[in-house]
C-alpha cells in the first residue's frame, strides 16, 4: 500500500501487543481515527471480526505522517460503517489554572457548552483536539477509557499534566 486512505485499518505496537484502529475522516485538515478495544498478540485472521468490537474512543490523528514514518503497521482495509468523526467532543476547561468543567463541542456547528458534572451520555464523548505519537501509545498502555476520563480523574492528575 502506499498511501493512507479512509477505511484502511492500522496496528500500533504497544508494550503489551497490537491494538488496532480504523482511519475514518480527512477533512479541513483533520484526521480522525476510531479505536478498537482490546490489545492483541497477533493479528485477525478475520479483519471483518473488528466490526464486531466496540470502539474504545475517537481521536484525532496524523495517520498519513505516521505511516509514511512507519509508526504504524497497515493491517486491512474495511469499508466504513457508523460515524466517521465524533458528533460531539470534550475537553477539560481549566483557563483560570484550576479545573473549571468540561467543554462539550458539537463537531459540526461547532457550538460549545462547559459542564460542571457530565451525564452518563456526555461521558462516552471522545476527546477534541489532537494527540501526536507518543501521547497516543501512553493513552493506549495507561488503558484509557472514556469513562474513567472524568471529574475526579482530572482533580487527581492535575499536577500530573492530564489535561495536555
Amino acid at each position: 500500500m502506499t498511501r493512507a486512505k479512509i477505511g484502511d485499518i492500522f496496528s500500533i505496537q504497544i508494550s503489551k501487543g497490537k491494538v488496532f484502529f480504523q482511519y475514518t475522516n480527512s477533512e479541513r485538515g483533520k484526521e480522525y481515527i476510531k479505536i478498537f478495544e482490546g490489545i492483541y498478540e497477533d493479528t485477525f485472521s478475520n479483519y471483518e471480526d473488528l466490526l464486531n468490537i466496540n470502539v474504545r474512543f475517537m481521536i484525532s490523528y496524523s495517520v498519513k505522517l505516521a505511516y509514511k514514518h512507519k509508526l504504524i503497521d497497515y493491517e486491512y482495509y474495511l469499508p466504513l460503517i457508523g460515524e466517521n468523526i465524533p458528533k460531539y467532543t470534550r475537553t477539560p476547561w481549566t483557563l483560570t489554572g484550576k479545573f473549571e468543567g468540561w467543554l462539550i463541542e458539537n463537531t459540526t456547528t461547532k457550538e460549545r457548552r462547559l459542564v460542571q458534572y457530565m451525564t452518563d451520555e456526555e461521558k462516552n464523548y471522545s476527546p477534541s483536539g489532537w494527540v501526536n505519537h507518543e501521547y497516543l501509545i501512553e493513552m493506549l498502555e495507561m488503558n484509557f477509557k472514556l469513562q474513567n476520563w472524568d471529574n475526579e480523574y482530572i482533580l487527581k492528575n492535575l499536577s500530573n499534566e492530564a489535561l495536555k
